[in-house]
């Protein structure tokens, strides 16, 4: 196979490469009880759906070209996540520059982020991030994940993400009625955008849910 010309992370001036050599696809095969089993399929065989719920995610990034001082884009127009995460990473690392990680996130100066829904606005007290306030960003990323280790300090030196909930239970133990609308993204930096620019990476989930027939074809559907 060709080289991707994505390299790793170096430490030097030496121009290494990632060569995929194989693929494999591990999944994990569940047994069912010959009962269980023979009631489902006759269930299925009688028209019925079975229906499994399941997060959708989709992730994106959007380039902000330098000097700029803002940025607002549309992220979606049809269905609302149920949360949204935003972190920003040095655009040179984002395509591959071998000294630098693509996996380093930082504020680069930022003033205001916030992502709205139909004109409502999240978080409804701005985040103010231009006098080094992060203690709230950090809670609201520790309180939408689990079991990460990230403290404070690596937060904000390297693992400065933002998470926007917009769950009515906040809790995965429920599932909230689909919304549409439309949902966007703003930034305000106070400061110019670097040179090399910067990407936004956006990681968004949404409440789906995967149905098969007797046939075994299956169906998603983004609304619950």
């Amino acid at each position: 196979m060709q080289p991707m010309n994505f390299s790793v992370i170096a430490q030097d001036a030496v121009n290494y490469v990632a060569v995929a050599s194989g693929h494999k696809l591990y999944i994990k095969q569940h047994h069912l009880l010959p009962s269980l089993d023979a009631t489902i399929n006759q269930s299925l065989a009688q028209g019925q759906l079975a229906k499994y719920p399941y997060t959708r995610s989709l992730v994106s990034s959007h380039f902000i070209g330098p000097g700029r001082h803002d940025y607002n884009t549309s992220l979606f127009t049809d269905y609302v996540p149920k949360r949204v995460f935003v972190a920003l990473v040095d655009a040179s690392a984002f395509k591959g520059a071998p000294l630098l990680s693509p996996f380093d996130f930082k504020p680069f100066g930022l003033d205001r982020i916030h992502v709205s829904v139909n004109n409502k606005i999240v978080p409804t007290y701005p985040y103010d991030l231009g006098r080094k306030e992060f203690a709230r960003a950090f809670k609201d990323l520790t309180d939408n994940t689990t079991n990460t280790g990230l403290t404070y300090q690596k937060y904000l030196t390297h693992s400065c993400i933002f998470a926007f909930d917009f769950q009515h239970y906040h809790s995965d133990k429920a599932i909230d009625p689909q919304q549409t609308g439309t949902t966007a993204l703003s930034l305000k930096f106070a400061s110019a955008v670097p040179t090399s620019g910067i990407q936004a990476i956006v990681y968004s989930e949404f409440d789906s849910i995967i149905s098969f027939d007797f046939a075994r074809n299956n169906t998603t559907a983004l609304p619950v």
